[in-house]
């Protein structure tokens, strides 16, 4: 959970707070300390009937501002506001359809929006700049709790960065939002943290430039799938052994897998075979490896090249 100091309009992150809670037991002391974050302008990651919402104070233009910045999402993407009690829809909507009482009777509490007019008592930051206002009541119970203790309506898009996939448990929530902060990476990755700065790059106040580039050289003593070698009595695995199982590159964690199959596949070898049956001369080609500096400059031109053509 975020809050905010609003005295002189000033914003500070506050400590993370998280709370477990029981649906069969909750804890109405926690859903009141996070209605208490939500009406001070805070934000919320609590759980819907879908995913993980990011809530803040639907009617407050403020802290739907802190939730686009959260996200990192256009402010003019329109936030869904949510709602605990029907008779809460009329003061934030206007001429409201008829229809309406029986969408709201059949679906509502649950994943359906409605988009309505919205009233001046909604601020064009929770809707994105336009006249409409979507609305939805989450069957959650917890999520309607939380809500009623915030004042009755709660904007909350996923609790996800944009672009990542929508949170379905706490510790998704927590991946993706929180920070490392200063002492995580000083203490856990100093070496990181010199050679970025070396480079230009402050990793403690802006992100780490990603680009493309090649991956190792995939290699390996030659061997066959018992992983013997062509010396007799010599066996080779995992990321040593090049079994042809691969080709110009891995899977993550097909190099543990491979260890595994034929770490076993060597010793049953070992202890059944009655003689060693090496997997035969390898000959290699060497002479298009000779010009070192010229197959770095093909690599190089081959990455710039890809770079540019993503744009």
């Amino acid at each position: 959970m975020l809050s905010a100091d609003k005295k002189n309009g000033i914003m500070k992150a506050m400590e993370t707070i998280i709370k477990k809670i029981d649906k069969n037991q909750i804890d109405e002391d926690a859903i009141r300390e996070a209605g208490e974050i939500l009406r001070e302008g805070g934000l919320v990651a609590f759980p819907t009937e879908t995913v993980y919402g990011l809530g803040a104070n639907a009617l407050d233009e403020e802290a739907a501002k802190k939730t686009y910045e959260a996200k990192g999402r256009p402010s003019d993407n329109p936030l869904i506001v949510h709602i605990a009690d029907l008779e809460d829809l009329s003061e934030i909507t206007e001429n409201v359809p008829p229809e309406t009482e029986l969408l709201a009777k059949h679906f509502w509490p649950g994943p359906l929006t409605m988009i309505f007019e919205k009233s001046s008592l909604v601020p064009y930051g929770t809707t994105g700049g336009l006249d409409t206002v979507a609305v939805r009541m989450p069957s959650d119970l917890i999520a309607r709790k939380l809500i009623l203790a915030a004042g009755g309506y709660v904007s909350a898009p996923s609790a996800n960065t944009s672009g990542r996939p929508s949170p379905t448990t706490a510790e998704h929530v927590w991946e993706d939002l929180r920070p490392l902060g200063r002492d995580v990476i000083l203490q856990h990755f100093p070496h990181i943290y010199k050679q970025c700065k070396d480079e230009g790059y402050d990793v403690l106040v802006e992100p780490i430039p990603v680009v493309p580039a090649q991956h190792y050289h995939m290699g390996g003593v030659k061997a066959d799938l018992a992983g013997r070698t062509s010396m007799e009595g010599l066996y080779a695995v995992g990321e040593a052994g090049c079994n042809g199982v691969h080709g110009r590159n891995r899977l993550a964690s097909n190099s543990l897998l491979e260890s595994l199959v034929f770490a076993q596949r060597a010793a049953d070898d070992i202890m059944f075979s009655r003689e060693h049956r090496g997997c035969g001369e390898y000959n290699i080609d060497l002479s298009e490896y000779e010009d070192i500096d010229g197959l770095f400059r093909e690599y190089k031109n081959i990455v710039l090249t890809e770079t540019e053509r993503r744009g």
